[in-house]
């Protein structure tokens, strides 16, 4: 495992489709580091089986004492996603500009 952190862009729709190659994305990720971002700042569309990925990956990398970090714009369909399902607050990503959750 290198030390560098590694990055995992998720751009444009990120749905059911979407989620075997994501999920391979993240697999490979934490073979390689224990340091993961979750870009999800150009998403454009998700639904709860992103969602699901993301916690999967959040329980994971608690797991094996990887660090994680998901970034999303405040206003971002991810947040709207995460707020509406009830995982995140309304107020909590209101305040930041990139938030890990």
């Amino acid at each position: 495992m290198n030390g560098r952190p590694m990055i995992v862009a998720c751009s444009g729709k990120q749905m059911i489709a979407e989620a075997p190659e994501i999920r391979e994305a993240l697999r490979n990720a934490f073979r390689q580091s224990l340091d993961i971002v979750i870009d999800c700042s150009l998403a454009t569309e998700v639904d709860l089986t992103f969602i699901q990925l993301l916690i999967a990956s959040r329980r994971t990398a608690h797991a094996i004492g990887a660090a994680l970090q998901i970034v999303a714009q405040p206003d971002s369909t991810i947040a709207e996603a995460l707020r509406r399902a009830g995982f995140v607050p309304a107020d909590v990503l209101a305040d930041s500009a990139s938030s890990p959750f």
